[in-house]
């Protein structure tokens, strides 16, 4: 224990109460931001044009700079990816399904839908909009795959954190 040790340093704290107290001492400048920045849940609800199977539809969903990602809902069968850049968007169009995307390539999320249904994201899915100009945008692609023209309605449960 802490009184048996010898040739101890002068000035170190040797009492466990003195330590995370909760409370603090002193003065601050400047702004906090904490857990007041972060939203309740959203949900956000995306309903493509009319596409013909196998098309894909480009756009921006508004789950804020930073997000959680809970669940995600379709309509239909579809395949719905989320990005970190619209460019990143741009470059991996042409993935296949099941293929990895490389470790940059700036790929938040990829689901594919063979039915109407609801996924729940365990773990949570933490995203972000990295874009040179940082919006509350988060780019999508969302593939109609069922069957025939139809829209596709999609609809995300978020948390924004930022």
């Amino acid at each position: 224990d802490w009184t048996s040790i010898t040739n101890k340093p002068s000035g170190l704290v040797s009492s466990s109460t003195q330590i995370n107290t909760g409370s603090f001492s002193g003065s601050f400048s400047g702004t906090f931001s904490g857990a007041g920045a972060i939203s309740n849940r959203n949900s956000v609800t995306v309903t493509t044009s009319n596409l013909a199977d196998q098309a894909n539809e480009l756009g921006y969903a508004a789950f804020g700079k930073t997000w959680l990602l809970l669940k995600i809902e379709a309509d239909r069968a579809c395949r719905v990816r989320l990005y970190s850049t619209s460019g990143s968007r741009s470059s991996d169009l042409a993935r296949a399904i099941g293929t990895d995307p490389s470790a940059s390539a700036g790929v938040l999320a990829d689901f594919v839908f063979t039915a109407a249904n609801t996924l729940i994201t365990s773990p949570v899915i933490i995203g972000a909009n990295v874009e040179g100009s940082v919006s509350s945008s988060t780019s999508y692609t969302i593939q109609n795959r069922s069957g025939g023209a139809s829209t596709v309605t999609v609809t995300f449960t978020t948390i924004t954190m930022e």
